[in-house]
C-alpha cells in the first residue's frame, strides 16, 4: 500500500464538533468529527486530499475498494489538482465515487457535479466512466433516484 506523499499543513484551530458522541470525548476517537479551520484553501485543500488518501489506502486495504461520496460545488476546483498530484494512480482502479449532492441534470450541463468531477478528475486520471456514479438526467427523477440507490447498495 502506497503511503499519501502530501504533508498536510497543521489547521489554525482544531477541536472536537459539537454534539459529538462516543469515543475519547475530545474528538480523537476513530470515526469523531472534528472541526479544523485553515488560513486558506490550499490549506484544506492540503488536508482533505491526505486524508481522503489515508481513507483510501486503509480501504483498499481492508476490502480491496475505496466508495466515496463527494460533494459539487467548490470541491472539484479545490481538490482535484491535489488528487491528481498526490493520488497513487495503480490505486486509483479501486476507487469508487458517488456524487453526494447531484442534480438531475445532463452530464454535461454546467450544474452537474458529476460532470465536473469528470472534467476535473476522473478523466485526467484515466479513470473509467463507471467509478463515478451520479443520477441518471434521461431518467424521471424517481426512476433515476431508485437506480443511483441499485448502484450505491450494490456497491456497498
Amino acid at each position: 500500500v502506497t503511503e499519501p506523499s502530501l504533508q498536510a499543513p497543521a489547521p489554525v484551530s482544531s477541536s472536537p464538533a459539537a454534539g459529538v458522541a462516543g469515543g475519547a470525548g475530545d474528538g480523537t476517537a476513530r470515526g469523531a468529527r472534528t472541526r479544523e479551520v485553515f488560513a486558506s484553501p490550499d490549506g484544506l485543500a492540503t488536508r482533505a486530499v491526505a486524508l481522503l488518501l489515508e481513507a483510501a489506502a486503509a480501504a483498499i486495504a481492508e476490502r480491496g475498494v475505496f466508495v466515496v461520496a463527494v460533494s459539487g460545488g467548490s470541491i472539484p476546483a479545490l481538490l482535484a489538482p491535489e488528487l491528481l498530484a498526490a493520488a497513487p494512480r495503480d490505486q486509483l482502479s479501486r476507487w469508487r465515487l458517488f456524487l453526494a449532492d447531484e442534480r438531475h441534470v445532463a452530464e454535461s450541463h454546467p450544474d452537474s457535479s458529476l460532470g465536473e468531477w469528470r472534467r476535473r478528475f476522473l478523466e485526467p486520471a484515466g479513470m473509467g466512466s463507471a467509478q463515478a456514479v451520479g443520477v441518471a438526467a434521461a431518467l424521471p427523477l424517481p426512476q433515476a433516484a431508485e437506480l443511483y440507490e441499485e448502484k450505491l447498495l450494490a456497491t456497498l
